[in-house]
């Protein structure tokens, strides 16, 4: 939220990720009912959030909506590798989003689009509770001025029921935690593999990513 839209609006509550987890936060949003905007921060990323009465909408932005689109409609059996690949060649000529051009050339329905996209937005918000570094800040009120058109495509969370599937997903996080130390850490392929190694697609496609520059994160 800018400078000038929070100087109207009173600063409810601050602090820093490492101190105050995110889940306590949300506790009290959900018990309050309270209406506000939520600003979240890391060193490399911030989300903004609107909360009121026990529900939340939290800006997810399009580059982070429409990241691997394509595995993502390969994995859930909507279309074929190959089908990805052409538009993606086509897309060079074309600058429309990969999901657009999908629709547009027949190769699936729109519904299929925005259920990946639904899902992503999600998976970024289950995300949010994994910085273990950074801080948050919280305005009481609706929010202002552009900050408030943000919200208005936004999916919408009942707060409690987001936090039972974060207490579900928390003890696999601390096993992946226990492996890799922080999802901020990069991976890099030590060597490369020999031949055909037997690989499922995700797993090839998880050994292509690590590439020395991408973090577990991303």
């Amino acid at each position: 939220q800018s400078a000038t839209a929070a100087e109207h609006q009173t600063v409810m509550m601050q602090g820093d990720l490492e101190q105050i987890q995110l889940a306590d936060v949300m506790q009290t949003l959900a018990t309050t009912k309270m209406e506000g905007t939520l600003r979240i921060r890391n060193p490399l990323e911030e989300r903004q959030a609107y909360c009121k009465d026990g529900r939340i909408r939290v800006h997810v932005p399009q580059r982070v909506l429409s990241r691997r689109i394509g595995q993502r409609l390969i994995s859930a059996g909507v279309v074929q590798v190959e089908t990805v690949r052409a538009v993606l060649i086509d897309q060079r000529k074309d600058r429309r989003p990969l999901g657009v051009l999908l629709v547009a050339g027949g190769h699936c329905k729109q519904e299929h689009i925005d259920a990946v996209l639904e899902e992503q937005a999600a998976e970024d918000v289950y995300a949010l509770f994994t910085w273990r570094h950074g801080s948050f800040e919280l305005w009481k009120g609706a929010p202002q001025g552009e900050t408030a058109k943000l919200f208005d495509s936004c999916y919408e969370y009942d707060i409690n029921s987001l936090l039972l599937e974060v207490a579900r997903r928390s003890d696999e996080w601390e096993t992946i935690f226990a492996a890799i130390g922080s999802l901020d850490e990069v991976p890099q392929r030590l060597r490369e593999p020999e031949g055909n190694v037997g690989l499922g697609t995700l797993h090839a496609d998880l050994l292509a990513a690590a590439d020395g520059f991408t973090s577990y994160r991303e």
